[in-house]
């Protein structure tokens, strides 16, 4: 059975193949004319490679599309989150 999110004005279902997630160690960030950012999840394991060509291979686990807003929100939650990028 979904396990369920309940807010005070929402209630989200989870369904089972989305509940335990995915691995992702590369993301893409795309934005296109109409207003909407594209994130790819990619997972690439260091062994899935044709040395011979220098190509590694890599699968796309989820592709998320926001609005812009949504993704301006996503940028503070994760700043908030993680806090701002130190200088290397």
């Amino acid at each position: 059975m979904p396990e369920e999110i309940k807010t005070s004005s929402l209630q989200v279902n989870i369904p089972e193949h989305v509940k335990t997630g995915v691995g992702a160690n590369i993301v893409f960030v795309t934005t296109t004319s109409n207003g909407e950012v594209i994130l790819d999840f990619i997972f690439a394991h260091p062994n899935d490679k044709d040395n011979a060509k220098n190509l590694q291979f890599g699968t796309l686990v989820s592709r998320v599309v926001l609005p812009v807003k949504v993704a301006k929100d996503l940028n503070l939650i994760l700043g908030s989150h993680l806090g701002k990028p130190k200088s290397e």
